[in-house]
C-alpha cells in the first residue's frame, strides 16, 4: 500500500548558506511557539480516501494530482478489496472506492456506510488464453477467478446467469489481489477471471479470450462509500472532493488530462490507453433499481436476510454539493 497525498509533498527548503543560522534560530522560535498552549494553529481535519487500481479511481487520483484537492484530502492506494475494506471499517479511511454490494452489506447490517456517488468502471469475464474455452458454457466445472462479496462476484454471477449457468456450476476461486488474480489467469492456474480494466484487457492482450463485460447488461455497481461520521462531520471536505472530481472527470472525457500519471500512481498496467476510459460521469447517486438488485443478491445468497431501503445505502448527495 502506498501513501498519496493530494498535492504532494512540499519541496526542500534552500537557503544561502550565509542565512543559515538566523534561520534556524527562527525555525526554533516557530516551533517553541507553536509547542506553547494556544499558540499553535489549529489542526485542520484531514479526509483520507481509499482507492483501488481500477478505473473506477482514475478521475480522484487525477484530480489530486491536478490540484483539485484540497491538501487536507488524502488517497491511499490498496491491492485488494479485501484490505480496503479492512482499513475503511476500522475507521481509518473516511471513504473509499468500493461497491453497491459493499453499500448494502453495510446498510443490512447496520454499519453507518452510505455511498455518495456511483463510479464508472467495467468488469469483464475473461477466459484463459492456454485453454479452448470460448463461451460462457464451457466454464462449468472450471476454476473462476474473483473476490468474494464484492462487485466482482455480483458481476461474474449476472454473467454467468446471462451466459446460460448458474453461478453454481462453476468453481469460484477467491483471489483478493487484482494483479495476482491476472497473473494466474495468464498462467493458466485459472480457467477464467472476473477482471476490472484495464486488467481485462491486459490478459486479452496477452491471449485471453473476452466471455462478457457488466457493460453488456448495462451494470452499474461502483461507488464512493463513506462512514456517516465523514458525510456529517466532514461535508466541506466531501464537498471540495466531489468538486475534483467533476473537474476531473470533465478533463478526462474532454482529453485536457491523459490518464497515463493516475495510472501509474494506482498500480495499474501500462497499457492503459485514453480509448480505454468509460465516459466518466459527474458524481451521482446510484439509481434505485440498481440498489435494488445488489440488495437482492445478497438476499439471494443468504448473505443479509432483508433487503435495506434506499435511504439506508445512499446518503444526501444534494446536501453535500450545496455547501460548494
Amino acid at each position: 500500500m502506498s501513501y498519496i497525498k493530494a498535492n504532494g509533498p512540499a519541496g526542500p527548503l534552500r537557503g544561502r548558506r550565509k542565512g543559515t543560522g538566523r534561520l534556524t534560530a527562527l525555525l526554533l522560535c516557530l516551533i517553541l511557539l507553536a509547542a506553547l498552549p494556544g499558540c499553535g494553529s489549529k489542526k485542520q481535519p484531514v479526509l483520507t480516501v481509499g482507492v483501488l487500481p481500477d478505473l473506477d479511481s482514475i478521475p480522484l487520483m487525477t484530480a489530486a494530482q491536478s490540484g483539485y484537492l484540497p491538501d487536507n484530502i488524502h488517497l491511499e492506494v490498496y491491492k485488494s478489496p479485501v484490505d480496503r475494506d479492512s482499513a475503511l471499517y476500522s475507521g481509518h479511511l473516511d471513504g473509499a472506492v468500493s461497491d453497491l454490494a459493499a453499500a448494502c452489506l453495510a446498510a443490512a447490517n447496520g454499519q453507518p456506510y452510505k455511498a455518495l456517488s456511483v463510479t464508472d468502471g467495467c468488469y469483464r469475464l475473461v477466459a484463459a488464453g492456454k485453454t479452448d474455452i470460448r463461451s460462457i458454457q464451457e466454464l462449468r466445472g472450471k476454476r473462476v477467478g474473483l473476490s468474494v462479496n464484492t462487485v466482482i462476484e455480483y458481476a461474474a454471477d449476472r454473467l454467468l446467469k446471462a451466459g446460460g449457468l448458474s453461478p453454481d456450476q462453476v468453481e469460484k476461486t477467491a483471489v483478493p489481489s487484482i494483479p495476482t488474480r491476472l497473473e494466474l489467469l495468464s498462467a493458466g492456474k485459472l480457467e477464467a477471471a472476473v477482471l476490472p480494466e484495464p486488467y481485462a484487457s491486459a490478459a486479452i492482450a496477452a491471449g485471453g479470450r473476452p466471455l462478457g463485460s457488466s457493460a453488456d447488461l448495462q451494470m452499474d455497481a461502483g461507488l464512493l462509500l463513506f462512514s456517516e461520521k465523514t458525510l456529517s462531520q466532514k461535508q466541506d471536505l466531501l464537498a471540495a472532493l466531489l468538486r475534483g472530481y467533476n473537474q476531473a472527470v470533465r478533463d478526462l472525457n474532454s482529453g485536457a488530462a491523459a490518464p497515463a500519471a493516475a495510472a501509474d500512481a494506482l498500480g495499474l498496467p501500462a497499457s492503459l490507453t485514453p480509448d480505454q476510459l468509460p465516459a466518466y460521469r459527474p458524481a451521482v447517486l446510484p439509481g434505485e433499481a440498481d440498489v435494488a438488485a445488489a440488495a437482492g443478491w445478497l438476499a439471494d445468497k443468504t448473505i443479509i436476510a432483508e433487503p435495506p431501503a434506499f435511504s439506508a445505502v445512499c446518503g444526501d448527495l444534494e446536501r453535500i454539493l450545496s455547501r460548494g
